[in-house]
């Protein structure tokens, strides 16, 4: 860990005021960190070896790559964090590594949030937390827990075409199958076999998502929205976003988090289906993608945080920014540079919708960041000159 304290910088405050976030590569992850930094703390961030940032860090955030999750050397590394002084919080921005941190540091004082053991119990098994959703009221499409392709392929035909073939655990709905027959069921469940599965009723509808930052389970912020594009369709994270909080919504989102008692981040997937009732599809205990879209938005998702973390009382302002509709940033610029002569691109790149999608200018510097990677992609894929520049200069250090 040697190298990560080898700059120092003397215009941040004592390196007591460390925040170490352990996530993959996402853009919250850049966003929350130049929150930290604003508020006055040094950021270190350990990336995901499997999922990591697109490019190098920029100098104003400490980086290392942590090493495999599940590894011992990585539990190592959590209890150096833990033992080292200048380390003031530990914050693990996936399940993956929630749950490694848990079974190495357990419930230590560093780590943010600190779960009880009936929060965990129901964060590591997905279909035990719709268990509990339907114990506090939510609604839930039905679901049957199976223990093999032919028994998939029963509860499927029973249930009626088509289905949900779904996992324990994944994201972006890596681990969610749409099934139209028996073979596509018995396929999902040979993918997915590992992780216990399910085969649940398909639920026609659009999605939603209601997110939140919470003490003891009330929310101080709130970001409830509809899915209107996915990325894959259906069962990706959102591409396109439009903030709505419908009062049915709303009720079960507060309902939920409630009951669990939550403190921090956290979000819930929905299914709007027949008759405006919304079906629970699974909780997810961290940031979520849409957050680029909230700060856009001009809702100060963020803002709770470093002030929860140094003891001080959050102000609540629950103002979702209704109305608001936006393509997520930056997931909508890269997908556009893969394909950069489409007619669908360039439409998009002189689209309203696609650029009130970027944060503010208060988060400036990770939106220079990702502007950069998306030129650098559209270089790429349009076979540019610019890519060579890129690629000796600002891109690579």
């Amino acid at each position: 860990m040697n190298s990560i304290w080898a700059r120092s910088d003397a215009t941040r405050t004592a390196e007591t005021d460390t925040v170490a976030i352990i996530a993959p590569g996402w853009a919250m992850v850049l966003y929350l960190a130049e929150h930290l930094v604003r508020a006055g703390f040094n950021v270190l961030i350990l990336q995901d070896p499997a999922e990591p940032f697109p490019k190098a860090l920029p100098a104003w955030v400490r980086s290392e790559m942590a090493e495999d999750f599940a590894s011992p050397a990585f539990a190592g590394q959590l209890r150096a964090l833990d033992r080292d002084p200048r380390i003031r919080w530990i914050l693990p921005v996936a399940e993956d590594a929630i749950f490694a941190c848990r079974q190495v540091l357990g419930q230590s004082r560093k780590t943010y949030p600190r779960l009880s053991d009936h929060q965990f119990t129901l964060i590591e098994d997905k279909h035990r937390m719709s268990d509990f959703a339907r114990s506090v009221g939510l609604t839930v499409p039905q679901f049957t827990r199976v223990a093999s392709a032919a028994s998939a392929v029963a509860v499927a035909e029973t249930m009626g075409y088509p289905v949900v073939v779904k996992g324990n655990g994944g994201r972006g709905g890596q681990q969610v199958a749409i099934c139209q027959n028996p073979s596509e069921v018995a396929a999902g469940f040979a993918r997915l076999a590992h992780a216990n599965p399910i085969v649940a009723r398909f639920i026609e509808g659009n999605t939603w998502a209601a997110g939140g930052f919470f003490v003891d389970g009330e929310p101080l912020r709130m970001h409830i929205y509809e899915c209107v594009q996915c990325l894959p369709a259906r069962t990706g994270p959102a591409i396109e976003i439009r903030h709505e909080a419908p009062a049915a919504l709303e009720r079960d989102f507060r309902a939920l988090f409630r009951a669990l008692r939550w403190n921090g981040f956290a979000s819930a997937d929905f299914i709007a289906g027949a008759g405006g009732k919304f079906h629970f599809l699974e909780m997810n205990p961290r940031l979520w993608g849409g957050v680029t879209s909230a700060l856009a938005a001009g809702n100060s998702i963020l803002d709770p945080l470093a002030p929860t973390l140094r003891g001080l009382g959050a102000v609540g302002l629950l103002d979702n920014k209704n109305g608001s509709r936006s393509f997520a940033f930056p997931r909508h610029f890269c997908q556009m540079a893969i394909d950069p002569y489409r007619l669908k691109t360039i439409r998009g790149l002189f689209s309203l919708r696609a650029w009130r999608g970027i944060p503010s200018k208060r988060y400036w510097k990770t939106n220079l960041y990702y502007a950069t990677d998306a030129i650098y992609q559209f270089a790429r894929y349009a076979g540019s000159p610019l890519l060579s520049l890129l690629e000796r200069g600002m891109y690579q250090k």
